[in-house]
Formats: structure tokens, sequence, C-alpha cells
């Protein structure tokens, strides 16, 4: 077990009753790093991608989604490519990843949140493609990223295994094919374990490197499939099986809640709604996630990229002190949304929302409310790191500077969880 000194367990709670607003990185210096006993999440933002790196406090670490899509074809709804476009952001993440991460090049867990181009990468643009076996191999997103990092187990919601149930988008038949090259590959050649998502678990994302006090991976959510607080599970498809006619592979997200000590940290890919019920009526899945909750957490990752996600029911439910917003789009955090974060009623005085990139275009048409949201960092394009150090009664947000790899901090707040 890693063990908490005297020390550090009452510094860490004069920190949380003092409510310190100064973080350990200084601005304008080079992100401190990781240190054992600590738990760390990084929101990497590439302008193409959702990904976050995670470091547990006894070193296993974890990549969850790993995206890749011609962004760029957006338009004027596109968000800067960062640190440029010269590599995929697949590579771009990888290269994150082995600047953080405490094991080099080996990542314990590799989790797909759900099957969505910016969540895996796609094969529809990407032209990189090699001959691995006798099949074509796509160089895109968690693909890319493998030809440098090693995974020792994948999760995803199936397994692997996909049936009618579990592929839902016809159009993206590709992804399967994806899949089954990815995993064959990584069997091969690192013997890859790949599971399916067990709901309700609180034993199968572990700490791999030494057992940690306080510490624990509790599924929440998979295949359109909720494990409630009280120990139910809320099955939001139809009796028959099938989902409703206009939902898709975001209903089907997998979720978790991440504790450590008294920090909380929630993420479910892209759970959103609205939805349609077996009688026709239509519904918000989100709402029903507020039910897995048994108490507010810390810091929540926003699903959907904030674009018409998080509703009321919800926010009250969470009321973390920072949301973290994986974008993409000139119009991810879309106004309806923006407006929910910017009631009071939804969130404390204080709360932080922080996008990898919010498009300055945009600045102007957010109202006061909703800008003392922001901290100016965001409009130019960030990383975020959140670092929890032992027994979780305060953690740190420090705010990366995305356009190069130099990791210097650009923003850094103290919170207590």
């Amino acid at each position: 077990m890693v063990k908490i000194g005297r020390r550090t367990f009452i510094g860490s709670a004069m920190m949380a009753a003092v409510g310190c607003a100064v973080g350990d990185d200084r601005t304008g210096a080079r992100f401190g790093g990781w240190k054992k006993g600590h738990f760390q999440i990084h929101f990497t933002y590439t302008g193409a991608s959702e990904s976050m790196f995670l470091i547990f406090p006894d070193g296993t670490t974890m990549l969850i989604d790993c995206g890749d899509f011609d962004a760029a074809s957006r338009g004027e709804l596109a968000m800067p490519l960062l640190p440029d476009g010269s590599r995929h952001a697949g590579e771009w993440i990888a290269r994150y990843v082995k600047r953080v991460n405490p094991n080099g090049s080996d990542v314990d867990y590799m989790l797909i949140s759900h099957f969505h181009r910016d969540h895996m990468g796609t094969a529809k643009w990407c032209k990189d493609v090699v001959r691995r076996g006798n099949r074509d191999y796509h160089l895109t997103g968690f693909s890319l990223a493998a030809e440098t990092l090693h995974f020792r187990t994948a999760i995803d919601r199936t397994g692997g295994a996909f049936d009618s149930r579990e592929l839902f988008e016809p159009s993206e038949n590709q992804f399967p094919y994806l899949l089954n090259c990815l995993y064959g590959h990584l069997k091969a050649r690192d013997g890859l374990e790949v599971e399916k998502l067990r709901l309700g678990a609180a034993d199968q994302i572990v700490c791999r490197h030494g057992g940690v006090d306080g510490f624990s991976v509790k599924n929440i959510c998979a295949n359109g499939r909720l494990a409630l607080a009280d120990g139910g599970v809320l099955d939001t498809l139809r009796p028959d099986g099938k989902m409703p006619w206009y939902w898709n592979e975001n209903h089907l997200s997998c979720g978790h809640v991440f504790t450590y000590g008294k920090f909380k940290f929630f993420t479910a890919g892209d759970f959103s709604g609205p939805a349609m019920d077996a009688n026709g009526v239509t519904l918000l899945p989100e709402e029903h996630l507020a039910k897995t909750l048994t108490g507010p957490v810390s810091v929540a990752k926003v699903n959907h990229h904030g674009c018409k996600s998080m509703p009321d029911s919800l926010l009250r439910a969470l009321r973390a002190r920072v949301y973290a917003a994986c974008t993409w789009d000139v119009l991810h955090l879309t106004d309806d949304c923006l407006a929910r974060f910017a009631n009071p009623a939804n969130c404390e005085k204080g709360t932080l929302l922080v996008p990898g990139n919010f498009g300055a275009s945009r600045r102007t048409v957010v109202n006061a409310a909703g800008r003392a949201l922001f901290p100016d960092e965001v409009y130019g394009g960030v990383h975020s790191i959140i670092d929890v150090p032992p027994v979780g009664e305060t953690f740190t947000l420090s705010l990366v500077d995305a356009h190069d790899e130099d990791m210097r901090v650009v923003y850094s707040r103290r919170f207590s969880s």
C-alpha cells in the first residue's frame, strides 16, 4: 500500500481548510511531472480528438480514448490543429503520453469509451495504411498511437465481440474492422488482453504496481445500461433489446467514477440525449446518470464535448469544482449548455469550465456570467492537468500551452475537494 505520512496528511488538511488558489506549478515554468502517491488526469488537446491520460497513485497508467478525423474539413467550424498539422492526432497524443508517463512507452490500460472517430480514429479519410498479416492496417487514432506505445489491457463496451445490440450504427461498420486489426496486431506483438467493461464493477480497473489506500474506479455505464447507486441496474434500451430509432453510439458510452480519498472524478464519454423510449416518449438519458452518483464530485469531464448535453439535474448532482471539456469544434459548448453552467442553481460560485480550446470568435457571444466560468488561457489552446496529492483533500489544475511540446504552464490553481 502507498503510505501517507502524518505531515503530508496534516499539510493536505490545512491546505483544504485555507482553500489555497496557488498551485504547485508556477506560471511560466515547465510542468513538474508526476509524483508517486499522486493521481493525475491529463486532458490532451489536438483539435481533432478526445483523449485523456491518467496516472494512478502507484504509477499504473491508462489512456482513455485516442481519436482522429479530418477535423480541418469543417472549415470555419474547425478548431486549430495543435501543435500543428504536420502529424495526425494519434501521434501527437502518443508523444504527449511519453513525455509525462513514468513508464515511458508502456501503458497498462487503453479504454475506448465508444466507437466514434473522434474517440478511436477512422479509416474513412486516413491515407496511412500498412500491411499487417493479410490485412490493411490503418494508422489512425489508437492504432497510430500504438506504433510507439505498448498496451497491456484493452477495455471497451463489447470486449471486441460485436453483436446486433452492441453495434448500432451500420454507417460506422468500419469500426469492427479497425478494432479487430488493432487488437489482433497488439495481441501478437505485446500479448494484449481484451476485456468487456463490467458494469458496476470496482475491481476491473485497478492499481497494478502496488495497492493504494482510498483509490478505486467504478464502472457506472455502458451499452445503454447504468449501474445505480443503490446497486440496481437501469436499462435505457427497449425491452426487445433494440435501440430507439435515433439513438447512436453516444448513448452506449462507457463511464466511470474515479475516487482517491475525498477526491472524485466523473467521466462518461459522449453520453447525451435526447432519445425515445418504447412508448415514443422523448427522454434525456443523461438525467439518469445522476442516479449513479453517491454524492458530488471534484472534477467532471463534460459529456459530448458540451454539445447539447449536461442537463440541470446532472449538474446539480455532480457539483464539480472543475469541468473539463474536450473540444474540437467552434460550436462545442453550445449556448444552451453554457447557460446551464452559468445558472447559479447548477454550479457553485467559483466553478471553472475548462475546454481544450474555446474559439475566440465565440467570446463575444457568451454573456458575462458565462465568461466568468473560463480562465482566459483557454482561448488559445491548452492541455488541462489535474493533480491530486495523497488523501485527496486538495487538487491542482494546471493549464499547459498546447502550441508546442515544452509543457509550459500558463495557469495554475489549487482547489479543495
